[in-house]
C-alpha cells in the first residue's frame, strides 16, 4: 500500500493468468471510479507456469513501484529458485501519445499530441497541424493554393480544406496570392489553387518589363488590358489619326483654323502637319489656275477636289428615258412624245419625239404618173418642158426610192447579209447605223438590268476594332500590289483580310490609310451577288476585312488543266463576269473599276463569280482620285498592261470603255484559258496594242468571237457597254442550259419537254397567225382585180396589219424593235441548220429558224414541230449574195411579196 493509503496492490499466487498457476498482482486506485476502488491498467502476470508469482508483494510509498516475489519461477540458480520483479507504474504519456483502453500509444502518421496523457484515465487523441487533412486516418498536406485550421482528428473520418480567394489587387503565382506589380490592378476572386493569373495595365497603358508604361505621345491603347506579368506589348499603343479637318500639333489632333481643312488621317505620332486650302464645294471643280470654279450647266461634281491639285472636271448630267433637255436641264417630255435616254445636259436643247403613225397613207398617184389636169395635153410653148422636168424628177425619186427600199428591205428581214454587203463596199458607218452589231431590244436589257438594282448599303466604312479580328499570319491566301491577303476569323466567320503595309503594320501613313479607306468605302457600300463583299476596316493595322472565297482567283481556275469547263460553265463565268461590271456601270452606282482581269476575278464556294481589287477603282460622286496608285513622289496611273485599251498609253482617263476593253480581255481569259499576249515584254504589247494586234482565238466559238472583237475595238466609242454584254451572255447561257442536247456534269440535265411544247404551241399559234394574215391578203387581192390596185400595194398594207396584229399579240417582235443580236450571235448563212429548227438562238425570240450559238459534237437536232397544212405560194426572192449586186423590185403588178418572217 502506498503511503496515503489510496493505492495497493493484492497478489493471486495461484492465478492462471499468463499460464497455469503463474500468478498474477493487480493495483487498485481509491476512488479512481464508480466503484471504490478501481483497477489502474492491467493486470501484472507472472512469466511462466508454477511461477506463483505475487505470492509476495510490495509497494512504495508514493504507488510508482510494485516488487513482486515469485518463489517457484526459474531464477539464477536453477528452477525453483525464484525471483523478485519490481514494475513501474507509468503515470502520464509522452508526447506524440495518447491514451487508449489506459494505455500509451502512438500517435496516428503525421499528427501530434503534447505530453502528459493520464493513461489511467479516458481515452485521448492527437491532432493534425494547421494545412493539414485527414486522408485515410492519416494526417496529410493541403493541396496547393487551399488551407485547413490545425485540430483535425486522424481517428475520425476525413477532411477537406478550404480554396484560398485572392484579395483585390492580387493575382495567383505558382498557387500563391501575389501582389500586382506597380499600376497594375485586378479583382478580388482569383483561386490559388486554380492556374496562374495575371493583372492587367489601364486604358493607354503598355507593359514595359512587367511594368504599366504609359503610351507615348499621340499614341493609345484604347482597349488597355495587357496582361502583366507578361511579354512587353509596345505595339498595343498605336497613332491617333486625326478626324477630318484637324491637324496635328505637339502629337495632339487640333481643329483647323481661319476656315482652312484637312482631309482625316493625320498621325498624332508624328511629327506636326499644316491644314489645307478649301477644298471646292459641291459642283464646283478646279481650273488650270488653281481655283474653284463654278460647273457649266448641266454637270455636276461632288464636293472635296483640292484646289492645290492638278485640274479636276465637272460630269455631264444625263437625262433619263422620256426626258429632253432644255435650257441645260433635264425635263419631261409633252404628253404623247418620247425620248429615248442619254441626253447630255451640258450640250444644246434637245427634243422628244412624236408619235408616228401606225400606217402612212397610201400614195394617191400611180408611180410614174403625172398630174390628170395638167403637162400631158400641151400647154403653148411650155408644155414640153413642163413634161421634161416631171421625167426628171420621176426617175430622180426613183433613184434614190428603189436603193433605199432594197436596203429597207434588206434591213428588215436580210440584216446579217446586208452589215456584210456594206462592210465590203466600205460603208461602215452605213452598217452601224442600219444593222449595228449586238443590238438587243431594250427591253430585254431593261428587265436583265432591273433584278440586278439591288439597295446600296450604307455609305461609309465601317471600322473594326483590332480585337475583333484574329489573323493567321501563317496562311496567306495570296500577294499583291496592294497588300498581302490573309485567312482570319471575325465574328466568328472564317474571313480574307487584305494587310495593305506589311513592313510596319502599326504605324500606317497618312496616304495609306486614305486609300486603304478608298477602296472599302466603295465596296463596302456595293450590294451585288458578284461583287466581292467588305465588312469594314482596322485602320490602325491597315487591314480590309472581306468576303473569303474559298475557290481563289479565275485565272488560276482556269489556267489548271485538271479543272474541266463545257461550254455552259464557260458562258455561266461570262455572264456573272459582265453582269458585276454592268452593275458596277450602272447611273445609281457610276463606278470605273479601272483593273479588270480575271486575276481580279474570285470564285466563291458555289464557284459563282466575285469581282474585287477597287484599289485602282474610280466612283465618280465620291472621289476623284481613286484611279491613282499612290506613289513616292507623287501620283501616277496605274496601268496592267495586257489588260489597258489604247487610249490609256496616250495619258487618257479611265472610263467606263476602257473597263468594256479589259471586259473583252477577261472574256478571252476564259474561253482561250490562257494569259493575254504570253510572256511578252511589257512594251511589246503596248506596240502591239496601239497597233491594233490583239490576241489569238484557237478556242472561242465564232459568236463569242464577235462580242469579244467589239469589246476591245480600238476607239472607245465603239465598244458596247456591259449590260448589253451581260444580257446577251446570260441568253446564251439560258440557251445552253435549255438546250436538249446539254448534260451537264455539275448541274441536273433541265426538263426541256414542257418548254419544248410551250415552244411548239407558240410556233403553231405564229403559224396561225401567218394563216389569217394570208386569207386576209387574198382578199384583198381579190378587191384588188376588181379595182385595179396593184399586188405589191396590197401586200404591203397587208403586210403592215399582219406586223402590227403580231407586235401587239407579243408574238414577235415588231420591225425595227426586234432583237439583232443575230449580227453577232449568228452562225454563217451557208452553214444554216435545216427549216425545221425551232429555237432562235440568235433573236431571243420563237419567232424565226436560226442556228444555234454553239453546237456540242454530241447534240441531237430537236424534231420539228407538227406544222398545218399551208397552201402553195409564190417562192420568196432568192436570198442575196454577198459579191452580187441587189436587183431591183420588178414592176409588174404580180411581183410575189417579201417573205414574212414565219414563212
Amino acid at each position: 500500500m502506498s503511503r496515503d493509503g489510496t493505492r495497493v496492490a493484492v497478489g493471486a499466487r495461484y492465478d492462471d493468468g499468463g499460464a497455469t498457476d503463474a500468478g498474477q498482482v493487480k493495483v487498485y486506485q481509491l476512488g479512481l471510479g464508480v466503484t471504490p476502488w478501481w483497477q489502474v491498467l492491467s493486470g501484472i502476470d507472472g512469466l511462466g507456469s508454477n511461477d506463483q508469482s505475487g505470492t509476495s508483494v510490495s509497494m512504495s510509498s508514493d504507488g510508482s513501484r510494485v516488487a513482486i516475489g515469485a518463489p517457484f519461477a526459474v531464477g539464477t540458480a536453477g528452477p525453483y529458485s525464484g525471483v523478485t520483479r519490481v514494475h513501474y507504474l507509468q503515470t502520464a504519456c509522452a508526447a506524440n501519445e495518447r491514451v487508449q483502453s489506459n494505455a500509451c500509444v502512438a500517435c496516428p502518421a503525421g499528427s501530434t499530441n503534447a505530453a502528459g496523457d493520464d493513461p489511467s484515465g479516458v481515452d485521448t487523441s492527437c491532432e493534425c497541424a494547421a494545412n493539414e487533412r485527414v486522408q485515410s486516418n492519416a494526417c496529410v498536406a493541403c493541396p496547393a493554393g487551399t488551407t485547413n485550421a490545425a485540430g483535425d482528428d486522424p481517428s475520425g473520418g476525413d477532411t477537406t480544406c478550404d480554396v484560398t480567394t485572392c484579395a483585390v489587387n492580387q493575382y495567383v503565382a505558382s498557387n500563391v496570392c501575389t501582389a500586382c506589380p506597380g499600376g497594375s490592378t485586378n479583382a478580388a476572386g482569383d483561386a490559388a489553387s486554380g492556374a496562374d493569373t495575371t493583372c492587367a495595365c489601364a486604358v493607354n497603358q503598355y507593359v514595359s518589363s512587367n511594368v504599366c508604361t504609359a503610351c507615348p505621345a499621340g499614341k493609345t491603347n484604347g482597349a488597355g488590358g495587357d496582361a502583366v506579368p507578361g511579354p512587353d506589348t509596345p505595339n498595343s499603343c498605336v497613332a491617333t489619326l486625326c478626324a477630318t479637318n484637324q491637324h496635328v500639333v505637339s502629337n495632339v489632333c487640333t481643329a483647323c483654323s481661319g476656315g482652312l481643312q484637312n482631309y482625316a488621317g493625320d498621325d498624332a505620332s508624328g511629327g506636326n502637319t499644316l491644314c489645307d486650302g478649301n477644298f471646292c464645294p459641291s459642283n464646283f471643280r478646279v481650273n488650270n489656275g488653281g481655283s474653284c470654279v463654278q460647273c457649266p450647266s448641266g454637270t455636276t461634281n461632288a464636293a472635296g477636289d483640292d484646289p492645290t491639285g492638278s485640274e479636276t472636271q465637272c460630269d455631264a448630267t444625263i437625262c433619263p428615258a422620256n426626258q429632253y433637255v432644255v435650257s441645260n436641264a433635264c425635263t419631261g417630255c409633252p404628253v404623247g412624245t418620247t425620248n429615248a435616254a442619254g441626253d447630255d445636259a451640258s450640250g444644246s436643247n434637245t427634243a422628244c419625239d412624236s408619235a408616228a403613225p401606225a400606217n402612212p397613207p397610201p400614195s394617191s398617184n400611180p408611180p410614174g404618173g403625172g398630174d390628170e389636169s395638167g403637162g400631158g395635153g400641151g400647154g403653148g410653148g411650155g408644155g414640153g418642158g413642163g413634161g421634161m422636168g416631171i421625167i426628171l424628177y420621176v426617175v430622180g425619186g426613183l433613184g434614190i426610192t428603189i436603193p433605199v427600199v432594197i436596203c429597207m428591205i434588206l434591213a428588215i428581214w436580210y440584216k446579217p447579209a446586208l452589215r456584210r454587203m456594206l462592210l465590203k463596199c466600205g460603208c461602215v458607218w452605213f452598217a452601224n447605223c442600219l444593222v449595228p452589231e449586238l443590238e438587243t431590244r431594250v427591253d430585254d436589257i431593261e428587265n436583265y438590268m432591273a433584278k440586278q438594282k439591288l439597295p446600296r448599303l450604307r455609305d461609309f466604312t465601317p471600322e473594326i476594332d483590332p480585337s475583333e479580328v484574329d489573323l493567321d499570319r501563317d496562311d496567306v491566301l495570296g500577294t499583291g500590289g496592294y497588300g498581302t491577303v490573309y485567312l482570319a476569323r471575325y465574328a466568328g466567320e472564317k474571313v480574307a483580310v487584305k494587310a495593305m503595309f506589311e513592313g510596319d503594320s502599326n504605324r500606317v501613313p497618312t496616304y495609306a490609310a486614305k486609300l486603304m479607306r478608298n477602296e472599302a468605302m466603295i465596296m463596302c457600300s456595293l450590294n451585288h451577288p458578284n461583287i466581292l463583299r467588305v465588312f469594314g476596316v482596322v485602320t490602325k493595322l491597315g487591314y480590309i476585312v472581306m468576303e473569303l472565297c474559298p475557290g481563289g482567283a479565275l485565272d488560276e481556275y482556269l489556267y489548271d488543266p485538271d479543272n474541266v469547263l463545257d461550254a455552259r460553265d464557260k458562258a455561266r463565268l461570262a455572264t456573272e463576269t459582265a453582269t458585276g461590271m454592268a452593275y458596277l456601270h450602272m447611273r445609281e452606282v457610276d463606278i470605273v473599276h479601272g483593273d479588270m482581269k480575271a486575276g481580279n476575278v474570285l470564285l466563291a464556294a458555289d464557284n459563282s463569280v466575285r469581282i474585287c481589287d477597287f484599289g485602282m477603282s474610280d466612283a465618280k460622286n465620291r472621289s476623284k482620285t481613286m484611279t491613282s496608285a499612290v506613289a513616292a513622289g507623287g501620283r501616277s496611273v496605274a496601268l496592267t498592261v495586257a489588260w489597258s485599251a489604247p487610249e490609256l498609253f496616250k495619258g487618257k482617263n479611265k472610263t467606263s470603255s476602257s473597263d468594256m476593253y479589259a471586259l473583252g480581255l477577261t472574256i478571252w481569259q476564259i474561253y482561250e484559258r490562257a494569259q493575254p499576249f504570253g510572256s511578252m515584254p511589257e512594251a511589246a504589247i503596248v506596240s502591239q496594242v496601239i497597233g491594233g494586234t490583239r490576241p489569238d482565238y484557237s478556242q472561242t466559238p465564232p459568236p463569242v468571237k464577235k462580242i469579244i472583237n467589239l469589246c476591245w475595238s480600238k476607239e472607245a466609242k465603239d465598244r458596247p457597254p456591259a449590260d448589253k454584254v451581260a444580257c446577251a451572255f446570260n441568253q446564251l447561257y439560258e440557251s445552253i442550259s435549255r438546250s436538249k442536247s446539254y448534260s451537264g456534269r455539275v448541274h441536273p440535265a433541265p426538263n426541256f419537254n414542257e418548254e419544248l411544247n410551250a415552244m411548239n404551241e407558240r410556233q403553231s399559234e405564229i403559224d396561225s397567225q401567218h394563216e389569217r394574215s394570208k386569207a386576209k391578203f387574198m382578199r384583198k387581192v381579190s378587191m384588188a382585180k376588181m379595182t385595179g390596185r396593184g399586188k405589191s400595194k396590197v401586200h404591203a398594207e397587208t403586210r403592215s396589219d399582219a406586223d402590227s396584229a403580231q407586235a401587239a399579240e407579243g408574238i414577235v417582235a415588231a420591225p425595227g424593235d426586234s432583237a439583232e443580236l443575230g449580227a453577232i450571235l449568228e452562225a454563217e448563212t451557208e452553214d444554216a441548220p435545216p427549216a425545221d429548227a425551232v429555237i432562235d438562238m440568235t433573236a431571243f425570240t420563237v419567232h424565226e429558224p436560226a442556228s444555234p450559238l454553239f453546237e456540242d459534237e454530241d447534240a441531237e437536232v430537236a424534231p420539228p414541230p407538227p406544222q398545218p397544212p399551208v397552201e402553195p405560194e409564190a417562192p420568196a426572192p432568192p436570198p442575196v449574195e454577198e459579191d452580187a449586186p441587189v436587183p431591183p423590185p420588178p414592176d409588174d403588178d404580180d411581183a410575189p411579196p417579201p417573205p414574212s418572217p414565219g414563212d
